[in-house]
């Protein structure tokens, strides 16, 4: 009967687990305010990022959509911008226990959500 018991409450533990995984594909989705003073974010950043649910983004110059990319880290995903004047782009992000958004722009792994030009933003409840 123990072991029963031990067997059901780890099934509990393991489905309440993966009930609180994060979902960034549908979490990302909204506009999102610079949390930080005006000018905190790179200078491609507006203070103001929306990312809808059928792909577009607005308000990172020069991209007008995007597709989540997981990735095998607990730390971020990869957002992948594209459309408009530029080419590809790998931005990473991660929603955090406070549901803020980190943004950073990625490049050979030289940036990380502590650079100078990540952004910390919080989700616009308009």
């Amino acid at each position: 009967m123990p072991k029963g018991k031990l067997l059901f409450s780890l099934v509990v533990l393991v489905i309440i687990m993966t009930g609180c995984s994060k979902d960034i594909e549908k979490e990302i989705v909204g506009t999102w305010q610079n949390a930080g003073e005006e000018g905190d974010c790179d200078t491609n950043m507006d203070e103001e990022i929306t990312f809808t649910s059928d792909g577009e983004v607005i308000g990172i110059e020069g991209y007008n959509k995007y597709d989540i990319q997981k990735t095998e880290s607990e730390n971020y995903d990869y957002a992948i911008l594209s459309g408009g004047l530029e080419d590809n782009a790998k931005y990473r992000v991660k929603i955090d226990d406070d549901n803020h958004l980190h943004i950073v722009y990625e490049e050979n792994d030289t940036y990380d959500f502590d650079s100078q030009i990540a952004c910390n933003m919080v989700k616009d409840d308009k």
